[in-house]
């Protein structure tokens, strides 16, 4: 990757996770009968007149602090991730393995409909009654005294 002169990069030392900013000073490009070689020499924000190439550093290269913080904040969720399953692996012993039964199904049963009871006034004794049957016919019934 080629940077420019004068532009800061923020670098990640990938031992300490410390954060480096630094500036680009120089750039040196070496052809061969192999190809190309760039090499960047840098300049660090807290250690003035301090110089490395960037080469040579084991570090994570960010152009953007933007980068630079999402880097880090995946890095910390992870890390914060790790420790959390290794917690719940420990406490595997402690917790009881409790088998639930699965729930029994209902039986589904058709609604039972509740009918009406109807308040009939009942005629004299020797009045014929008009019945309505299910099949729509219409039948008089005269019923005897005993039922009235």
């Amino acid at each position: 990757m080629m940077y420019e002169v004068g532009q800061v990069l923020y670098l990640v030392a990938l031992k300490t996770a410390k954060v480096v900013p630094v500036r680009v000073t120089a750039v040196t490009i070496t052809k061969t009968l192999e190809g190309e070689c760039v090499s960047h020499r840098l300049e660090f924000a807290d250690a003035p007149g301090r110089e490395a190439s960037l080469e040579d550093l084991n570090v994570e290269i960010f152009k953007t602090p933007d980068e630079l913080e999402e880097f880090m904040l995946q890095n910390a969720r992870n890390a914060v991730q790790q420790e959390v399953k290794q917690a719940q692996e420990k406490t595997l012993p402690w917790v009881p393995v409790v088998e639930t039964p699965e729930p029994k199904q209902k039986a589904t049963k058709k609604p039972v409909r509740k009918r009406r009871k109807k308040t009939v006034t009942m005629p004299p004794a020797d009045e014929p009654i008009t019945v309505v049957l299910e099949d729509g016919v219409k039948a008089n019934v005269t019923l005897p005294a005993e039922l009235s």
